[in-house]
């Protein structure tokens, strides 16, 4: 099964101004820039050819990109890199997400979603609770500079 782009835009609506496409390269170079951040450009660029990746264009501007990598079937490992140019669309975005991880669980035939935010970072742990994340476990030294990270998940199809 797939998951598209033109999927998304229909059954996600963005608001004005806004549109879902397929990521490329150079968006990830431009959010770098935009974050004045050394994004490790050819990681996120592998994890994207494991799974799916798209890019939210605001106003002509990358604003985000985000994907899941599909280490077995059932499990995605859900990632995002956003930018200054999704500020307008904040609130929208966070729906859209809820929005995406429910099409992608059904297009993909997922159990679960998991994510992991560093517990420092207060802005994206109150965004991963606005898209229905729920903290799972703190994992001790788990980040690549030795950071603490919380490993959050949704779940689909559990009945237990």
């Amino acid at each position: 099964m797939t998951l598209t782009a033109d999927e998304l835009n229909i059954a996600i609506a963005p608001p004005p101004g806004a549109f879902i496409i397929p990521m490329e390269r150079w968006h990830l170079i431009r959010l770098a820039e935009d974050n004045a951040t050394d994004l490790d450009v050819a990681r996120m660029q592998s994890q994207a050819l494991d799974g799916c990746a798209f890019t939210a264009i605001v106003h002509g501007k990358v604003a985000a990109c985000w994907g899941l990598v599909l280490p077995w079937r059932g499990l995605a490992e859900g990632w995002l890199i956003a930018g200054p140019a999704i500020k307008p669309v904040a609130v929208p975005f966070t729906y859209g997400a809820r929005k995406f991880c429910d099409i992608a669980a059904q297009s993909l035939q997922l159990r679960r979603i998991q994510i992991h935010v560093k517990n420092a970072n207060v802005a994206f742990m109150a965004w991963a609770r606005a898209a229905k994340f729920k903290r799972e476990a703190l994992l001790a030294g788990y980040a690549e500079d030795g950071a603490d990270v919380w490993l959050m998940a949704k779940t689909y199809g559990r009945t237990t």
